[in-house]
């Protein structure tokens, strides 16, 4: 029987303590044995491994951290199913092959798209589409032809896509293959051991699918985020507790904005943030933990380059 083990914990502290409780789990009869911590990004990967190295896990008397590794949920899945299409020949489709397959197709057949089938904004737009297209049925993509002309022309173009590239396999396809190899007891699952997933995004169906076969061979846990705002986390709740069992973990409400300043210019704005950075490293908060955000790259990302070196701090 699947077992889809899903915690609710709140960003920082708490969901980082639920990830050690989780390990720790999952090594209690053997220390050595391994466990994948599938991450949202590298760099958070490489925060949490350095950040739970440093303290002990729970039940445990010396900090450190054996045969556990993390990455980013695509490599995961990729270390499972890639060997099971290069058995079959297929190579994986590289952005500039995928780039130049767009492309191939639209020239041959422009259609509505006749007066732009040169432009990049519109092989970027289709590159876009074909990937939400992605894994799509013949009845789906029927669905979609008959809405209306310029549907049923990409419709089209996106069967010719799939006919042009049939050779290599993109994200969907090395999610479905991973599926099918732990339904059929890939050895990759005695390598990557117990899965945790940390923190994930949405997860597209291919993922969802690769997570259901998991959870039927090894068991997965998720550890999901929530903001504290009941608006924003209803839609991860009601998408994850249709998966699995939800335990909800308390911590520490997250941090909100504590003031609000009025300032002339942009530039003051720029200059008010980077005191604000100089006063809380004076007081002990490393620049690590500390982001300058801005809505605009113009004129913001500009200014906050040349401020932040004549003020002498690395960014």
């Amino acid at each position: 029987m699947a077992r889809t083990t899903i915690r609710l914990a709140p960003y920082g502290p708490a969901s980082r303590a639920a990830l050690a409780d989780v390990i720790a789990e999952a090594k209690h009869d053997d220390p050595l044995a391994p466990v994948t911590v599938a991450a949202p990004s590298n760099y958070a990967g490489l925060a949490l491994r350095r950040a739970l190295a440093t303290s002990p896990l729970p039940g445990s008397s010396q900090p450190g951290l054996v045969n556990v590794r993390f990455m980013v949920l695509a490599r995961v899945i990729e270390l499972v199913g890639a060997p099971r299409l290069a058995a079959l020949g297929r190579s994986p489709l590289t952005a500039p092959y995928r780039a130049e397959a767009v492309r191939a197709v639209v020239e041959a057949n422009p259609g509505p798209f006749a007066d732009v089938a040169l432009l990049g904004s519109t092989e970027r737009s289709l590159q876009s589409t074909f990937r939400d297209l992605a894994g799509s049925s013949s009845e789906a993509l029927d669905a979609l032809a008959g809405l209306n002309q310029r549907s049923a022309h990409i419709a089209a173009l996106y069967r010719d896509f799939r006919v042009l590239t049939a050779e290599f396999y993109d994200e969907h396809d090395v999610a479905r293959a991973a599926a099918e190899s732990i339904a059929d007891g890939s050895s990759a699952l005695t390598d990557i051991g117990r899965v945790i997933i940390y923190l994930p995004r949405t997860l597209t169906a291919a993922e969802h699918h690769f997570v259901a076969a998991l959870a039927t061979a090894n068991g997965v846990d998720v550890i999901a985020g929530l903001t504290g705002d009941a608006a924003v986390d209803a839609p991860a709740r009601e998408a994850w507790e249709a998966l699995g069992a939800v335990e909800e973990i308390d911590g520490s409400p997250p941090p909100v904005g504590t003031s609000i300043v009025a300032v002339a210019d942009p530039e003051e704005e720029v200059r008010e943030a980077i005191r604000q950075v100089n006063g809380l490293l004076l007081g002990g908060t490393p620049l690590h933990r500390m982001a300058i955000l801005y809505r605009h790259a113009s004129p913001y990302g500009l200014l906050a380059a040349e401020q932040l070196q004549a003020a002498n701090l690395p960014w």
